[in-house]
């Protein structure tokens, strides 16, 4: 991922994908399940990932609004079997109608619509159906398949359920990527502001392909996970146990079905070692397809070459090292790594720019020091790599994946209980699958330029297929109460003739947990009108109306509604203060012009009466004549003293004193404090028609960080003078 934004939204998307799907498919079991619950509603904890559909602040996140759609009570789903499909086949996807309505419901009017990247419409079909309470009903098989200059997607599938009226009672969005060796299948969904290209002369041009056999002796699982992400790159892979029937039934075909062997690590959980229970002949066999050529590499681990038993076996002989005999195995602790051959197609370029620490290996001596490849800051062998007659050969003497439990080794230090995961720091690293890919390239025996090839993607330089952008408009409505919530509607209009991706509103001044947000994340197709729901409970502080909205959206511009004409000055948004300032404390006096001047220019604290901050902004008549009020929102203040807050409004002087503080952001802005506010009512009169100047400082030697500024003509609720939210309004905070 480019940058934390991106990661996010990602995130996002494939965690609400995936539990939007889960409540599908069990919704579509009809009668036969009496329930579905999540998880985890909420986080209560300030994780970074998760299941949750709220997170620790409050918010609704994407697996919300997706899961939603999964519970509306008539729904309309697909069903399928992985959100990848094959370039050359198609998408297949089965169409469902499933109901929780508690009568039966007629003359319900579906459609479908298949779009590709650039927005144009690839098939789509439309029919009626009536259902019955906690029915399922499968509706139509689809089989979308895409023109060839996009057919590495993604493909977009538009659902619309409609009532007898016509009026909308179900709406989603499922987007597909392509199971290819060419590009990421969604790289374009968010990195979409490049040109497009041609995917049939790409896919003419033919990437190679490889056919890896992976021997499992640990849990089959792991590498099989891994055998999955390195499909992007052409590696068709063939997963069996490492059990003498299994190497047995595949002997036959080694020479001719495959291009690499890899022989994972060896179960140390197990009661005998994996000579003993593969027996002579495996060993044979393998060496035997090594003589044929076909590459073999070897994987280390806690169990790994003395104690497996490899030592002595016919498959010691062509390996490009040696080890003690088993009851003899030596094991190290976590090391850096050092590249000894840098020219090396296995290591050149990118992927090793940064090769992570190894939490543990086995011991081993190289026939030939010059095939080591990589080795550890102690100067023993890590990667040995060489040509065996026809075929080449590597052992690795660490774990290549994770979670294969935990193993107890005193000479590693800097873990909790000294127990370590080998393959963990090389599998969660961001170069694993490129290292991988081109591990079993160099066996199968492919150039040293294909080999080199497989490096980390550059942001500005990696192939990618966009999908289109296209143009919004939006409009708020007015605000509309009843006694107790207010609403706003947002209308999206969607101009271009790519479908809106994703469109997400977020407050421009402040942002609130109690918002209730319907259609959010909506997609809007071309030519078409959506509407995004807002609801609050009216309190104290800025109106819906006043916060004002920036309207996101995956593929196009971002749109912002301005608070409206009420507030007459606002810097800086209450949940992101210090981060968004200018990094000095600031010295004499700072002044902004405008309404709504830029936070940067300001400085992040202002401390005692030597230091001024001066605003200039207009107003205009009427607004002038009404009383006024200023907020001025702070993160944190001094402990020791409680900052004299003095604004001077056109020359006349207001004070308020705030309490004293937590104190810690004077040394360290990112910590979350005991935020205050200082609100002060100014009476009619004391705004003027034109250019207002207010001056605000703090009087006394305290201090104050990251303040926002509010400044709003009344009637509006009084907010209260000290937040009692003391954990969610620190500094820096970010919201996407």
């Amino acid at each position: 991922m480019d940058d934390l934004r991106t990661l996010v939204e990602a995130g996002q998307f494939i965690g609400a994908e995936g539990l939007r799907y889960a409540y599908d498919e069990l919704r579509r079991k009809g009668r036969r399940i009496g329930g579905i619950t999540s998880w985890d509603f909420n986080e209560p904890w300030t994780n970074g990932a998760g299941s949750y559909l709220v997170d620790y602040d409050g918010r609704t996140v994407m697996k919300y609004d997706f899961v939603r759609q999964a519970l509306a009570p008539i729904s309309l789903t697909l069903r399928y079997d992985s959100i990848l499909y094959d370039p050359a086949q198609g998408l297949n996807a089965a169409l469902w109608l499933t109901s929780d309505a508690p009568a039966p419901v007629s003359d319900l009017s579906w459609q479908w619509i298949a779009r590709d990247r650039r927005g144009d419409v690839i098939t789509q079909a439309k029919g009626s159906s009536s259902v019955l309470p906690q029915q399922a009903i499968p509706l139509a098989q689809l089989n979308i398949k895409p023109p060839a200059q996009t057919a590495l997607g993604p493909i977009l599938v538009e659902l619309q359920l409609k009532d007898t009226k016509g009026a909308l009672i179900a709406e989603r969005l499922h987007v597909f990527g392509s199971d290819n060796a060419f590009v990421w299948p969604f790289d374009g969904l968010l990195r979409n502001t490049g040109p497009d290209g041609d995917d049939q002369a790409l896919m003419a041009s033919g990437p190679r392909t490889i056919r890896v056999l992976w021997i499992q002796d640990a849990d089959g699982e792991r590498y099989q996970d891994v055998a999955w992400s390195l499909r992007r790159f052409g590696i068709h892979s063939t997963c069996i146990p490492a059990t003498p029937e299994a190497i047995e039934k595949a002997a036959a075909g080694l020479a001719k079905d495959y291009d690499a062997i890899w022989l994972g690590e060896s179960d140390y959980k197990k009661a005998t070692s994996l000579a003993a229970r593969l027996g002579p002949n495996s060993f044979a066999i393998l060496a035997e397809a090594v003589a044929a050529g076909v590459g073999l590499g070897v994987e280390g681990g806690w169990g790994g070459y003395a104690d497996a038993g490899l030592e002595g076996t016919p498959l010691a002989a062509a390996l490009p090292v040696t080890f003690a005999a088993s009851g003899n195995a030596q094991r190290r602790g976590r090391s850096a790594v050092k590249v000894t051959n840098a020219t090396h197609p296995l290591v050149s370029g990118n992927p090793v720019s940064a090769f992570p620490n190894v939490s543990g290996y086995n011991l081993v001596k190289p026939k030939d020091r010059h095939d080591v490849v990589l080795e550890t800051a102690g100067g023993d062998s890590l990667l040995v790599a060489s040509a065996q007659g026809k075929a080449r050969v590597l052992a690795y003497t660490s774990g290549i994946v994770g979670s294969n439990g935990w193993v107890n080794n005193p000479m590693v230090d800097g873990y909790e209980g000294n127990n370590i995961d080998w393959g963990w720091s090389l599998e969660s690293w961001d170069g694993f699958p490129f290292f991988m890919a081109r591990l079993l390239f160099w066996l199968s025996g492919a150039s040293n330029d294909v080999v080199s090839g497989f490096s980390l993607p550059e942001k500005d330089k990696r192939l990618v297929r966009p999908v289109g952008r296209t143009q919004l408009e939006a409009h708020r409505g007015p605000v509309t109460t009843d006694g107790v919530d207010e609403t706003i509607d947002i209308q999206l209009k969607n101009t271009g003739k790519m479908t809106a991706l994703f469109c997400e509103p977020h407050p421009l001044l402040e942002y609130r947990t109690d918002i209730t947000i319907l259609n959010n994340h909506a997609f809007v197709p071309s030519g078409e009108t959506r509407s995004i729901t807002l609801r609050a409970s009216i309190k104290p502080g800025l109106s819906l109306a006043q916060i004002g909205w920036r309207l996101s959206c995956w593929n196009a511009d971002d749109i912002l509604i301005q608070p409206n004409e009420d507030v007459l000055l606002s810097i800086g948004r209450r949940d992101a203060m210090c981060q968004d300032y200018q990094a000095t404390s600031g010295t004499g006096t700072t002044e902004l012009k405008g309404n709504r001047p830029d936070c940067s220019l300001l400085p992040w604290l202002l401390r005692g009466p030597g230091q001024l901050t001066r605003f200039s902004f207009d107003v205009s008549r009427p607004k002038s004549t009404r009383e006024a009020r200023l907020r001025i929102h702070t993160a944190d203040q001094d402990s020791a003293e409680g900052p004299l807050i003095e604004a001077s409004v056109n020359g006349d002087k207001f004070e308020q004193q705030l309490k004293p503080g937590l104190g810690i952001q004077l040394s360290d802005p990112a910590h979350l404090a005991f935020p205050a506010t200082a609100q002060f009512t100014l009476p009619a009169g004391t705004l003027r028609s034109g250019t207002n100047v207010i001056d605000v400082r703090v009087s006394n030697n305290s201090w104050l960080p990251g303040m926002q500024w509010i400044y709003s003509t009344c009637p509006m609720a009084p907010d209260p003078t000290r937040s009692v939210d003391n954990k969610s309004k620190g500094c820096p905070r970010s919201r996407f």
